[in-house]
């Protein structure tokens, strides 16, 4: 017998390993510990779970790998190492040809590798192509076919085209079938209609597929017509009198399709029959510079997109008020309200009007102001301690009274004065202090005030005289007065 490393061989050859293979780096363990620690190691790839190791003069097997400077003994060292080296077995047999390429490796944990090192956890590694006389599975007494699972093991398995189909029908259109051997389904040509292999002439058409796929012919429908020849109309080109004839639409006469534009501030000029066009600058541009806003507008301007809107000030607004039944409209005020007169219809009626908007004509004074948003005869900087008339022509209109209504105004500083007004023998009159007003309405900052007047007399003669005034003691700068809508009634 043959020992390596074995004093006491008992076989023809006994190799016994020795320890003596150093790991990378050194490692250290705590006396009384089976934690050991390394640095530099590489436990994950030079040792394996139930490998031998030797730190000192103390042997021991790896329980557990932690990582390459981590590991667990079975047993705690008795005495403790610090940064020494450890040592571990190396392959128990290799055997290499003269190329140094290994050709049988027989490695610590018994496992056989040829051709190559034994990857770890396979007992037997062959590199290359291996027979194997009588292979057993363990534990297996059949296998319907071998293949191998996801771990690339060889594992036992049912063919993968076995089933229990245990007869095949035709159904319909189909022949054949058969329970068992190898059975055949043919298409039933008396039911299904085999491909058609058969044509018909120029001038004729299909009547009949038979079952094998041949036709029976006949001629076109269409065939036996009348047309003799195909002329070309008014705006077409072509046409015939044999053969196949083509028709097209003559460009010489119809225009093409116009494919080209023009660009912005351009039109087009001319197309001509190709479909493409020529330009020329648009017709309607013009040198227009600005918008100004005229009498009754607002806005404009002289860049960019302009606006103008009716000026509310100047322009009536859309009457939007009424009257109750039996009332009627006194006034139409700048924002479309209205005032409404309590004399019922078929009383008084209004037969004479003057709002001033255009013009003062009759009355002995005609200067208009501009107040409260609308046109007065007088006003600020025009009438003070005077006072001015009209004679209103009544000839022709049946009357027994008047009623003259108009409205004063009482403009910036008056100061305990006296504003009348006045028809025929009817008056009114007021005394006003500038601090009673409710609200500026013009001219200077003081408080204003209007009235509305109105005044009644018997009367029947052919015109009435409307009188207005004041008793101020100051210019018209400093205080005035104005009337407006002077209207009269008869009844």
């Amino acid at each position: 017998n043959v020992g390596v490393g074995d004093k006491q061989p008992k076989a023809d050859l006994s190799i016994l390993g020795n320890l003596s293979r150093p790991l990378t780096g050194r490692i250290t363990v705590p006396a009384n510990s089976t934690d050991v620690t390394g640095v530099g190691t590489q436990f994950t790839s030079e040792l394996v779970v139930g490998d031998s190791l030797r730190i000192g003069d103390e042997v021991f097997i790896i329980t557990e790998i932690s990582g390459n400077t981590e590991l667990t003994i079975d047993n705690p060292h008795t005495v403790g190492a610090l940064n020494i080296t450890a040592y571990t077995d190396g392959d128990l047999l290799s055997v290499e040809t003269g190329a140094e390429v290994k050709s049988l490796v027989i490695d610590k944990s018994g496992n056989v590798g040829i051709g190559k090192r034994p990857d770890p956890g396979h007992k037997l590694d062959v590199k290359g192509a291996a027979r194997v006389g009588d292979l057993a599975l363990g534990g297996k007494t059949s296998c319907g076919k071998l293949h191998t699972d996801a771990s690339g093991k060889v594992a036992c398995g049912k063919d993968a085209d076995s089933g229990t189909i245990t007869g095949v029908t035709a159904g319909s259109g189909l022949s054949g079938g058969g329970t068992s051997g190898a059975v055949t389904l043919n298409v039933d040509a008396s039911k299904i209609q085999k491909r058609v292999n058969g044509t018909c002439a120029a001038g004729r058409s299909i009547r009949a597929i038979d079952e094998t796929g041949g036709v029976t012919c006949e001629a076109d429908d269409n065939s036996g017509g009348t047309i003799t020849g195909v002329t070309a109309g008014s705006g077409l080109a072509g046409g015939g009198v044999s053969g196949t004839v083509s028709l097209r639409v003559d460009t010489g006469q119809i225009q093409k399709r116009v494919r080209a534009g023009c660009p912005a501030g351009q039109s087009i000029r001319v197309i001509d029959e190709a479909g493409k066009v020529t330009c020329e600058a648009d017709d309607d541009s013009g040198t227009i510079t600005g918008v100004t806003a005229g009498e009754g507008l607002s806005g404009g301007g002289n860049t960019g997109a302009v606006t103008l809107r009716v000026d509310g000030a100047k322009i009536q607004e859309r009457v939007s008020g009424k009257c109750a039944v039996g009332s009627s409209i006194r006034e139409i005020k700048a924002d479309g309200t209205v005032a409404c007169n309590d004399i019922p219809d078929g009383d008084f009626r209004l037969v004479l009007k003057d709002d001033f908007e255009t013009s003062a004509i009759g009355w002995s004074m005609t200067t208009r102001t501009t107040f409260n948003g609308t046109k007065i005869l007088g006003g600020y900087g025009v009438t003070a301690g005077t006072s001015f008339y009209k004679d209103f022509d009544l000839s022709g209109i049946s009357h027994t009274e008047v009623m003259v209504r108009l409205v004063y105004y009482a403009i910036d500083s008056w100061d305990d004065e006296l504003g009348y007004a006045g028809a025929d023998n009817s008056f009114w009159s007021m005394t006003y202090w500038h601090t009673f007003g409710k609200e500026n309405l013009g001219g200077n900052s003081y408080l204003d005030r209007f009235s509305n007047v109105e005044l009644k007399t018997p009367h029947t003669g052919n015109s009435i005289r409307v009188v207005a005034g004041s008793r101020l003691n100051q210019g018209a700068t400093d205080e005035s007065f104005g009337i407006d809508n002077v209207e009269i009634w008869v009844r």
